[in-house]
């Protein structure tokens, strides 16, 4: 009876059908669990589904990915990433600060202690607050609180010159000036134009003394062609409050071969008013 069932089976090539089943479901147990892992939020690999989705222009479909990570992924370092990424998209593409700094604070909550996405979520944070929601004294504070905590950073120059502006922009005339002049007495490339920076404030406070030696010292630290024909420029002007003439016009006379155009014209419009006032 036995011999004669196997024979039946070897005749309709049932055993080689049954074969060809048993390494089909490996194969297709593969492709199941590999589509769990690239699809489903709480995949590690979740976030390859999000950008290739936004790759193929699916903005929409990609932040509904990014949104479901941040919430069911078990990996906190994950939910941060999708929080980031999703504050990036809404920041770019999708024209929504407001979404974007709400991403950013829940994305601070989950990362709490210092590391480099915590960073670049604070340092996107205080931009949109700056652009977006005209809460300089916030940013300031941002930009501020990172330089103190980074102080080996080689953008740390770059982020108390963008606090100073904040402080500026707020009103804050003396916090600008302390953060420029802590760019200012450092060795970073951005010292010139903390100096220039501070000399324009000092003018615009009715300080033209202040002023000049805050240019003269923007001079003396290297500057660019840019910073030192505007620094040239802020030397005159500091130079004409003060009501030395003569001297401005000398100011503008050096290194004339670097002069814009604006500069000569101002020398010409001083250099004239000089010669009226000796006629006098």
């Amino acid at each position: 009876m036995i011999d004669e069932i196997r024979k039946f089976y070897r005749a309709s090539g049932r055993p080689r059908r049954l074969a060809a089943l048993g390494f089909a479901l490996p194969a297709a147990s593969t492709v199941l669990l590999a589509w769990l892992v690239f699809a489903f939020p709480w995949s590690p690999l979740a976030l390859n589904k999000a950008q290739s989705q936004l790759s193929d222009g699916q903005t929409s479909s990609a932040m509904h990915t990014l949104a479901s990570i941040s919430r069911l992924n078990p990996f906190p370092s994950i939910r941060a990433r999708a929080l980031y990424q999703s504050a990036v998209v809404r920041t770019t593409l999708v024209d929504d600060p407001q979404g974007a700094v709400q991403d950013l604070d829940h994305l601070l909550d989950t990362v709490s202690t210092a590391t480099e996405l915590r960073t670049e979520a604070l340092l996107l944070k205080a931009a949109l607050l700056r652009d977006h929601a005209e809460r300089h004294g916030v940013a300031a504070g941002i930009f501020e609180a990172l330089a103190r905590r980074h102080p080996g950073d080689p953008r740390r120059a770059e982020w108390l010159m963008s606090a100073a502006l904040c402080r500026e922009n707020n009103g804050q005339i003396t916090r600008a000036l302390l953060d420029r002049a802590l760019v200012a007495v450092s060795q970073d490339p951005l010292a010139a134009s903390a100096y220039f920076e501070m000399g324009r404030t000092w003018l615009l406070q009715d300080r033209p003394a202040k002023a000049y030696d805050c240019f003269q010292k923007a001079m003396n630290a290297n500057p660019s062609t840019g910073i030192r024909n505007l620094t040239r420029r802020g030397m005159a002007a500091a130079l004409e409050h003060l009501g030395w003439q003569g001297v401005v016009v000398a100011q503008l006379d050096d290194s004339e071969s670097e002069q814009d155009e604006s500069t000569r014209l101002a020398r010409d419009r001083l250099l004239q008013r000089s010669r009226s006032h000796s006629a006098r």
